[in-house]
């Protein structure tokens, strides 16, 4: 994803130029926090996929392993609670 797609997705009602200041400061704040090679590239930004583990994976992981009552245990909070793109 780009810079730009980050900044207007993340910061839509603030002027490109802040919202890139703003992206630049998750960038560096994630990249400081997980480790330089979590994140890929400069422009666009990739994670990279051996960096992080997702609840897709974890999903997947536990299906394949025949492990019900743990994809159940994986769900049992509200979907995407307090997430807001608007």
């Amino acid at each position: 994803m780009t810079r730009d797609e980050l900044a207007d997705l993340l910061w839509p009602t603030r002027d490109r130029a802040r919202a890139r200041q703003s992206v630049r400061q998750a960038l560096y704040s994630l990249r400081s926090r997980l480790g330089a090679d979590v994140l890929m590239g400069d422009d666009p930004v990739q994670v990279h996929p051996e960096g992080v583990t997702s609840d897709l994976q974890a999903l997947e992981a536990c299906l394949t392993g025949a492990r019900p009552s743990e994809c159940l245990d994986l769900y049992a909070g509200p979907f995407l609670e307090g997430l807001s793109l608007t």
